[in-house]
């Protein structure tokens, strides 16, 4: 199946089941929660898009359960506030992600709900298991955020430089009992 010939998706016309027979394009406005409420055979992610980054933010909305129609979309808002905005499906986030962390050509898999990568597929698949729901939610366009606790971001006045190492008493190894002695110190200041 090509999926940029419009002829492929005549099956799907009558699949979905819209919110009051309607699209509506602003994601403020939008409720998916209610779209997959009422297609429960479809899962759904969706990702923003920050134009002065220039990256791709989010999860916005993500369901908790990946069903087996599972589909990212990356809502661009539109350039003035007269314009709601539109969605784009994510065919790969994998792909799109990747071009955000440089030019390594390493193959990298994303989480669908987090974001967080891996380098390898049995790890990206370990995490998936242990994964729950992550919505990022950040402040309105009519709130200010502001810093209240300022001494907290002065430099420290003092250094500490440390080796450990020089402190450690060997450990030996009773064989005959296969048992690790080592004894433990207190340090004082």
């Amino acid at each position: 199946m090509n999926p940029e010939n419009i002829n492929n998706f005549n099956n799907f016309n009558y699949t979905t089941n819209t919110i009051n027979g309607e699209y509506c394009y602003s994601c403020q406005h939008y409720l998916p929660a209610e779209f997959t409420k009422r297609n429960p055979h479809i899962s759904l992610n969706v990702f923003g898009y920050d134009e002065e980054s220039d990256k791709i933010i989010g999860p916005l909305y993500c369901d908790g359960v990946e069903m087996r129609i599972h589909i990212n979309l990356l809502f661009v808002d539109g350039p003035t506030a007269g314009i709601h905005g539109h969605y784009v499906w994510i065919k790969n986030i994998s792909s799109l992600l990747a071009k955000q962390l440089g030019k390594h050509r390493v193959k990298r898999w994303f989480c669908n709900q987090c974001l967080q990568y891996s380098t390898s597929e049995e790890r990206a698949a370990q995490h998936t298991l242990r994964c729950s729901r992550v919505v990022t939610e950040g402040p309105r366009k009519d709130q200010k955020i502001t810093f209240k606790n300022h001494h907290r971001q002065l430099e420290v006045p003092f250094v500490v430089y440390a080796d450990f190492e020089c402190i450690l008493e060997p450990v030996s190894l009773d064989e005959s009992k296969n048992v690790l002695v080592c004894s433990c110190l207190g340090l004082e200041a």
